[in-house]
């Protein structure tokens, strides 16, 4: 009987992220963003708390690959850059930006949500092999290759099982201990809302404006909004791209302003309930609204 060869990683989990061999103001200005849990930063912001000639030191950081700079367009509103780092392997620093961004948006730290947040932000796919190797070195800590430079925290954290709404178990991490240089402690666990998803748990009047902002979006009342509807580009932008996650972007961006207050974890909760209640569906990766419902 054959058996399909189990797959190899190369990734090496480190302790902590390497720098560029000579400092880049620029990358250690998203550094700082990244200690709190911003792993992604408007261009727009970062030029007003970066460097000098911003444009300049950021096409030489793109091109020196440090950075990675991603294009995001939200509805008919103008398109936005996005600058984060560009990690070639995952070190348990950037694990910890990571988990600290989750915790900002409410989100719970499941293993899809942080694989999301690599290849979302830092431009690393792993695979399911790199993220056995990533499991595996935070269940066993004296695996990991101590720092070359001495540093000042260790940094920990717990793997444990929980119930996957979507079907199955899924392994979730949270930090133990201090894991930050610039904040002195985190919580090890934060109240997360994105898998509350019983009646109860959904704020219903938030609900109904996050249905008839949507349905606002997806079928639209006027006479020339309808026509480019009916044509082809308008179909295509009357559809979210980017999944859950993606949908969620596009409200807090867009939506009503007691949307756009609203968490990436609680708009997480309202489409996945949507989707459950039949309200939304999934074509490939891009949410479609279905039939009226409130």
């Amino acid at each position: 009987m054959y058996t399909e060869p189990e797959q190899s990683s190369s990734l090496v989990v480190t302790q902590f992220q390497p720098m560029p061999p000579e400092p880049v103001p620029l990358v250690q200005k998203l550094r700082e963003f990244a200690e709190k849990g911003e792993i992604m930063v408007s261009a727009e912001e970062l030029a007003k708390s970066s460097v000098s000639d911003f444009a300049q030191r950021l096409q030489e950081a793109e091109e020196k690959q440090l950075v990675t700079v991603t294009k995001r367009q939200f509805g008919n509103r103008p398109t936005q850059r996005f600058v984060s780092l560009r990690l070639a392997g995952v070190s348990l620093e950037s694990l910890s930006w990571v988990l600290r961004s989750l915790e900002r948006d409410e989100m719970t730290p499941v293993e899809r949500a942080v694989q999301s947040r690599f290849k979302e932000s830092f431009g690393l796919k792993l695979s399911s092999a790199d993220w056995k190797k990533v499991l595996d070195a935070l269940k066993s800590p004296g695996t990991i290759p101590p720092a070359e430079t001495a540093q000042s925290m260790k940094l920990e954290f717990d793997v444990t099982e929980l119930n996957d709404p979507a079907g199955g178990k899924t392994s979730c991490i949270y930090p133990k201990g201090k894991v930050s240089f610039y904040i002195v402690t985190i919580d090890h666990r934060w109240a997360a809302v994105d898998m509350n998803l019983r009646p109860t748990d959904i704020d219903q009047e938030k609900f109904k404006e996050f249905y008839a902002f949507l349905e606002g979006y997806f079928r639209p009342t006027t006479a020339a909004a309808a026509a480019e509807e009916d044509s082809k580009e308008g179909a295509e932008e009357r559809c979210v791209p980017g999944g859950r996650y993606g949908c969620a972007q596009f409200v807090k961006a867009c939506g009503t302003p007691r949307l756009r207050v609203c968490s990436l974890g609680q708009l997480s909760q309202f489409i996945q309930f949507a989707i459950n209640e039949d309200v939304l569906c999934y074509q490939k990766t891009l949410l479609v609204l279905l039939l009226p419902h409130i």
